[in-house]
């Protein structure tokens, strides 16, 4: 199952277009911005490395909003939390104008213990040219 607009949601298919700096989320609009897109791409990268490993979902690695802005260059931890907040809310509307449904807060990047992000488990990350085939 998948993002389709039906109110029988389990996956969010998702791609990284590093040309034009985009998240594009299936069936939605697509998330962007000078913060928010390279913390999608980290964790989409950390995700990646996590399932090459073959780890199971609840031992995937998550980041500290620290870890974040240094890694990002990003001018403070503030800063990240605040795109997430906003990458959150862009999601939410995107999803509830296809579904009907209002996601969960961390539908689609999960928070642990308030402080460490990662993608949501439910997030498949799939080539840009398998999501435009669909």
């Amino acid at each position: 199952r998948r993002l389709t607009g039906n109110q029988d949601v389990q996956t969010i298919l998702v791609a990284v277009d590093p040309t034009t700096r985009v998240f594009q989320i299936w069936g939605g609009a697509a998330l962007n911005g000078s913060v928010i897109f390279p913390i999608l791409k980290r964790l989409f990268e950390l995700r990646q490395e996590d399932r090459e490993l073959l780890l199971a979902p609840q031992n995937y690695r998550c980041l500290l909003a620290r870890q974040l802005a240094d890694e990002l260059q990003v001018a403070d931890e503030n800063a990240v939390r605040s795109a997430i907040k906003r990458g959150r809310a862009d999601f939410a509307t995107m999803f509830t104008s296809l579904d009907g449904n209002t996601p969960g807060k961390h539908r689609l990047i999960e928070q642990v213990r308030r402080k460490v992000y990662l993608l949501h488990p439910d997030v498949q990350i799939i080539s840009m040219k398998e999501l435009n085939s669909l």
